[in-house]
């Protein structure tokens, strides 16, 4: 079954995710972090696109990146291993309370999800074994450019950006080195105009298409889609609030059906599906980017658990 089947699912309330249906997605993540372990470390192997762009450092190298694919490679490992802790943390969430432990993750399987989304997919635009050592540096220079415009409107609102003095610092580096610069007075980028969170979602998605020799077109907007669906919860809509709400077998005294705070099928096996195709995605292209081959257990258990994961979508029960 195709992962583009995720478009059809909206996140409606529907019926209440059952404890054997928490325990199995539990055990997926478990099983699919033990299948990767250990298999993406180490150096890069000669030849692959992370080495070659080690090859060209001197020719980036400036004071505030000395080392700039050096820098590049820790911070998207980094980002790696910021996701692998949110989804260890599901994992361990969705075990607890299908053990009889802790609370149950009602909103946890989509806040969660959302952050392992949106952090594989800086990474994977990052690190795309698919564009130049020139653009890589360009993509890294934008990124550090955009967290210090970030950072300085946080401690010194109002303030002009580029008074900022390691903005300047950039701004003159990218001009030596030839990058691309925003033309306007005070740049709002340098070296190139990262993409949006949304759209940055819907690139990493794609890149499961590539990964699996699926047509980009049939899940294009996937990640997309499920960043904006997952964006109402984490910001308190009212649609996105309310279809958390799921009827109980209670009657009120005007003999209404009672309705309570509670995580229904939907929402556990959208969030599901989605950080396994983001998580595969992702470390199908870092391998890619180190020269590593995919691990050929890990890639056939993961592939296993996408299309379980949107057959149990499919249930709609």
């Amino acid at each position: 079954m195709a992962v583009y089947a995720l478009l059809y699912f909206d996140f409606v309330a529907n019926s209440l995710a059952t404890a054997s249906d928490i325990r199995l997605a539990g055990g997926m993540l478990h099983a699919l972090m033990q299948a990767w372990a250990g298999k993406l470390g180490g150096p890069p192997r000669e030849g692959s696109v992370l080495e070659i762009d080690f090859r060209a450092s001197e020719t980036f190298a400036t004071e505030r990146h000395p080392d700039p694919f050096s820098q590049s490679w820790a911070f998207a490992a980094t980002l790696g291993s910021v996701a692998t802790n949110h989804e260890a943390i599901l994992r361990e969430s969705l075990n607890a309370f299908a053990n009889g432990q802790g609370t149950k993750p009602v909103t946890v399987v989509t806040t969660f999800a959302r952050v392992v989304l949106e952090t594989l997919a800086v990474q994977a635009w990052l690190i795309d074994p698919s564009v130049s050592t020139t653009d890589r540096f360009a993509r890294w220079t934008s990124l550090d450019f955009e967290s210090e415009r970030n950072s300085w409107r946080i401690a010194r609102p109002g303030v002009p950006h580029m008074d900022n003095p390691v903005a300047r610092e950039l701004l003159s580096d990218a001009i030596r080195l030839g990058l691309n610069v925003d033309q306007g007075a005070s740049p709002r980028w340098i070296g190139t105009n990262v993409p949006t969170s949304t759209q940055l979602s819907g690139l990493l998605i794609q890149r499961y298409a590539i990964h699996t020799g699926r047509s980009a077109a049939e899940i294009a907007s996937v990640g997309e889609t499920f960043y904006r669906l997952f964006s109402g919860e984490m910001h308190g809509s009212v649609g996105s609030v309310l279809a958390l709400l799921l009827p109980t077998e209670l009657a009120s005294a005007s003999g209404a059906p009672v309705h309570t705070y509670d995580l229904s099928h939907n929402a556990l096996w959208n969030a599901i599906c989605l950080v396994l195709v983001s998580t595969f995605a992702a470390r199908a292209t870092y391998a890619e980017w180190l020269g590593i081959p995919v691990d050929s257990e890990a890639r056939r258990l993961h592939l296993h658990h996408v299309e379980l994961a949107v057959r149990k979508i499919a249930e709609r029960v």
